[in-house]
C-alpha cells in the first residue's frame, strides 16, 4: 500500500493501494461537446483544489475516490497520480482560453 504525503494533500493521509498489472481505464480532456454542439465543462467554480482551495481543472480517481487539483497541483503531482489513478480528467486548457 501506498500513502500519499499528508502535507502534500491538505493534511488528509490517501491510502493508495495500486492494483499490479492495471492501467488507467479513461484519461478525458478539458470539454465534452453535445450533440447540438454546445461545449460542456465538467468542473464547475464550486470544485476546489484538495491541496490550496483554489479553482479546480484537474480531477484523478484513486480506490474510487475523486481527488481535485488546481493546475499548479495538478502538474506538480500529475506523474505520481498517473501511475495509480484510474481516470485522469484536465480542463486547464480553460485557463489559456480565459487569456486570449
Amino acid at each position: 500500500m501506498v500513502v500519499l504525503n499528508t502535507h502534500r494533500f491538505g493534511g488528509t493521509a490517501i491510502p493508495v493501494s495500486p492494483r499490479e498489472g492495471t492501467e488507467m481505464t479513461q484519461l478525458t480532456s478539458e470539454r465534452d461537446t453535445t450533440p447540438d454542439g454546445a461545449v460542456e465543462f465538467r468542473l464547475t467554480a464550486g470544485d476546489r483544489c484538495d491541496s490550496c482551495g483554489a479553482q479546480a481543472y484537474i480531477s484523478a480517481t484513486v480506490n474510487g475516490s475523486e481527488l481535485l487539483f488546481c493546475a499548479h497541483h495538478g502538474r506538480k503531482y500529475e506523474e505520481k497520480l498517473r501511475a495509480i489513478a484510474t481516470e485522469w480528467h484536465d480542463e486547464s486548457a480553460r485557463l489559456q482560453e480565459a487569456t486570449n
